[in-house]
């Protein structure tokens, strides 16, 4: 074992007694482990040839590699995939009225001439990349349904014929999602979904009313049943999203006996669970006596009635930790042709697509994908750095911060406070994804 030593990218989470539960950072395996393994191992023990599985995973690596040029290395491809990326706004409306959103969304939906734009972009680029993925955002991105069939059906043909791989998602607020509406999305291969529901009705439509003010829970129950009975495929995943609050805490143990009779068991649904952060704005202003500041009370109500629940998704957030929006070859087209560079922070275009290409100035993207551009001065001391130097959200810089634009802790700071809460609930409730070493 001398040869060999534990990864530095190991995070530990005491379990029981008797286990202890492991997460490697660089490789994202998790795994189970009895203390007395973990204690011999480290004290060399343990012949390598009783450690192939630790050494598959990550867990155990050879004194000769160097982890951080390692992740560096994986880093950099993250960085770099030649996928190329299109979040396309269909719409800069919304059909509610969220007590924490910021964005009052008054742009309309998205014009046929942008729609003509990213057709002509994509034809005359997608030679250059290996497949295109589009994320239908908004706003509300299904108030533009007619819009998503047919930039969907054009840019479906024009990855046929270029002999390219074409894949889709969305994040809808799950009000017009329903079962014809989600057949003809999933023929147009969005085979992934983000939908919102914030608890109970009560909770619920409080939070997230449509903008008359009416309820929304019920339609989208309805909407989730209705694909969840209707729909026997299994090539889609619907992640249901509750945002929380401390107002949820009273009715959380029915919300969850809820989701887990409603959804559990079908693996065509994961959950995931977050706090309310105050992202700006006048109307979070009204419930920030209401934001949370430790939702670990709420973890312990999901690993004692979810059972069913699959939490795949919690954990593949708490272990893929770089922003989405970090990434080469990935932008956002607002419904004017605009192009952003990060939807949630829709604060300026840095470009716009003209006659099928992206007139960007250089200097606007520097900044962000500039490794040393968007790092805090703590990231250096940190053992974690070349895992994402900084790119946790690139947009997480000093003076966005001082701007107020993000919520303190958005960063890495609760990192390992989520992680001791994360992997002994995910583990709880689905065992299966983790290794027993």
């Amino acid at each position: 074992m001398s040869d060999y030593k534990l990864s530095k990218f190991n995070y530990y989470v005491e379990y029981s007694e008797k286990f202890v539960l492991l997460l490697n950072k660089l490789s994202k395996q998790t795994a189970i482990m009895e203390n007395t393994k973990l204690d011999n191992i480290e004290s060399g023990i343990y012949s390598i040839e009783n450690l192939e599985r630790e050494i598959e995973s990550g867990f155990v690596v050879s004194n000769q590699i160097d982890e951080d040029l390692l992740a560096n290395e994986n880093l950099e491809k993250s960085l770099h995939s030649n996928v190329l990326s299109l979040t396309i706004l269909t719409s800069e409306s919304c059909n509610f009225k969220c007590a924490y959103c910021f964005d009052e969304f008054n742009n309309g939906n998205i014009k046929e001439h942008t729609m003509e734009e990213i057709i002509l972009y994509v034809r005359k680029n997608i030679h250059k990349y290996s497949a295109l993925h589009v994320e239908w955002f908004g706003g509300e991105p299904l108030l533009a349904l007619n819009s998503i069939y047919y930039l969907s059906e054009k840019l479906i043909d024009i990855c046929k014929k270029a002999s390219r791989q074409y894949f889709a998602s969305t994040t809808t607020n799950g009000y017009l999602l329903g079962f014809n509406e989600f057949k003809m999305l999933h023929k147009y291969k969005v085979y992934e979904y983000i939908v919102t529901l914030d608890g109970l009705a009560a909770i619920h439509n409080k939070n997230r009313p449509l903008k008359n003010g009416e309820g929304s829970f019920d339609k989208i129950i309805d909407n989730l049943r209705s694909i969840r009975d209707k729909i026997n495929s299994k090539s889609f995943k619907i992640t249901i999203r509750t945002n929380l609050t401390k107002e949820a805490y009273g009715q959380f143990e029915s919300y969850i006996e809820f989701l887990n009779q409603e959804f559990g068991g079908d693996s065509r649904f994961t959950f995931m669970f977050n706090p309310v952060y105050d992202w700006g704005g006048e109307r979070v202003d009204q419930i920030k006596d209401n934001l949370l500041d430790d939702i670990c009370d709420f973890y312990n109500i999901i690993a004692k009635k979810g059972e069913k629940l699959n939490l795949s998704a919690m954990l593949n957030r708490a272990t893929n930790r770089l922003c989405y929006y970090a990434g080469r070859n990935i932008y956002t087209i607002t419904t004017e042709g605009g192009i952003i560079i990060c939807p949630q922070l829709n604060k300026g275009r840095i470009g716009y697509l003209n006659n099928g290409k992206m007139e960007i100035a250089p200097y606007k993207l520097a900044s962000w994908y500039a490794l040393e551009a968007t790092m805090d001065p703590k990231c250096q001391d940190c053992q974690d750095y070349y895992l994402c130097k900084g790119k946790r959200c690139p947009a997480n810089i000093k003076a966005i911060k001082e701007a107020g634009l993000l919520p303190e802790g958005f960063g890495c700071e609760k990192d390992a406070e989520e992680l001791d809460a994360i992997l002994p609930l995910v583990y709880k409730t689905n065992p299966e994804l983790f290794i027993k070493l």
